[in-house]
């Protein structure tokens, strides 16, 4: 059955391969023609169900993996420039636009603030900072929070902070929410004092060991943080709530749009000019960032989400979404061939032999460090498509054709 799965999404890539994108093998992209109606998508989510839902500046998309269902004022929607969204555990979907008018999607319908007049309780100057627990979502402002507003089931709470109380004149950057502990953590950026852990129910302070000069992002996931000045990157690891201990700083060449940790713990610096720097090595692995590797140079990139099946999503500005699988994205990472990936089209690997595909009726076979051609064509300019590979069979999926290869027999058939 996986077999015939596997030679079924072979098949798929050969008949509809204008969606895949000849710079990474095995890249799909999704646009308006696929139903994807926007110029800007945002960030993704994923629920208990594993479909996807993407922000965007024309509503709201879910993707089940064939179509997407678009979430606009005519379901609801007040506000259609939707930032992100969050699946909680019973099953609803809390939808956060651009600074007002949330909602949250509960049995297939939009319920907006006219239909449930708790949501017109949430106010803003910024867009918030969201964490879940359970069915709770938590949501405060960055700069000089003044409360937590908690969404539960329909119903907004407020947990009132008083983070000002130390210095009323100070500029409170809160860079992250610890719900296990009930700490947050900030910096005033008006002063050159270190890093302070608030307790949200005792509204104890404590300082922590390591300050932050002003101007200085905080991205965060488990007890790992990484802080960003300029280009300079610097990741910590928070031990016992209130001591961080630096792993690595590094500085990179061009300037930084954003960071993203992945459910694996892996780092991609977003860059401003476009692409997304990817560091193999997870943050758990205890070792140096390794060199990172660049995707999608071309494309601003807004947000990156791994999924629970490890497929890997790139949301980007006036380009629609990109997706690759597991399996692609490894056999591109730890490709051995480092001066022709430009003519490599397609990759698949068979146990400790890697198939290579390239953009002409010639393919290559990478094993124990030596790469052997097959040329089935001379000269002829046609691309490979795509590679299955199981067993001792071979199938080259070049345009217009199929070549089968058997690995044992080192022989070709059309």
């Amino acid at each position: 059955m996986k077999k015939n799965k596997l030679f079924l999404s072979f098949l798929c890539i050969i008949f509809f391969c204008s969606l895949f994108s000849a710079q990474i093998p095995g890249l799909v992209n999704y646009n308006e023609e696929d139903g994807l109606n926007s110029s800007y998508t945002y960030r993704f989510s994923q629920d208990n169900n594993g479909l996807i839902w993407i922000g965007s500046d024309n509503g709201l998309f879910r993707f089940d993996g064939k179509e997407f269902k678009q979430y606009t004022k005519k379901n609801g929607l007040k506000n259609i420039e939707v930032l992100s969204c969050f699946p909680l555990s019973n099953g609803e979907i809390f939808i956060s636009p651009f600074l007002s008018d949330y909602a949250f999607l509960k049995d297939g319908k939009i319920i907006n603030s006219d239909v449930n007049k708790e949501l017109k309780k949430i106010h803003f100057n910024y867009n918030p900072n969201v964490y879940i627990q359970n069915n709770n979502l938590y949501l405060y402002t960055s700069y000089n929070p003044e409360a937590i507003y908690v969404y539960s089931n329909g119903k907004i709470s407020t947990i009132p902070l008083f983070i000002k109380n130390g210095n009323p004149s100070g500029m409170y950057y809160a860079f992250n929410l610890d719900l296990a502990s009930n700490l947050m953590y900030f910096v005033d950026e008006n002063a050159k004092k270190n890093i302070e852990a608030y307790n949200i129910i005792t509204h104890k302070r404590t300082v922590c060991n390591i300050s932050l000069e002003k101007n200085t992002p905080a991205y965060s996931k488990g007890n790992f943080y990484i802080f960003r000045h300029n280009n300079k990157v610097e990741v910590y690891k928070l031990y016992n709530s209130f001591y961080f201990k630096k792993i690595q700083s590094f500085s990179v060449r061009e300037n930084i749009h954003q960071i993203i940790i992945d459910k694996n713990y892996r780092v991609w610096l977003c860059l401003e000019q476009g692409g997304a720097l990817y560091f193999k090595h997870s943050l758990l692995d205890n070792v140096n960032l390794s060199h990172p590797i660049k995707f999608l140079d071309k494309y601003i990139i807004n947000d990156i989400m791994v999924d629970r099946d490890n497929n890997t999503w790139f949301s980007t500005r006036n380009n629609g979404i990109y997706f690759i699988t597991e399996k692609a994205l490894n056999n591109y990472i730890h490709l051995p061939v480092s001066n022709n990936t430009d003519y490599i089209t397609a990759i698949e690997k068979n146990g400790n032999t890697i198939f290579l595909g390239y953009n002409e009726a010639k393919s290559g076979i990478y094993h124990a460090n030596t790469i052997t051609d097959l040329v089935f064509e001379k000269d002829r300019k046609i691309e490979h498509k795509a590679i299955f590979s199981e067993g001792n069979t071979t199938i080259f999926g070049l345009t217009g054709s199929l070549i089968h290869y058997n690995t044992t027999s080192k022989k070709s058939s059309f």
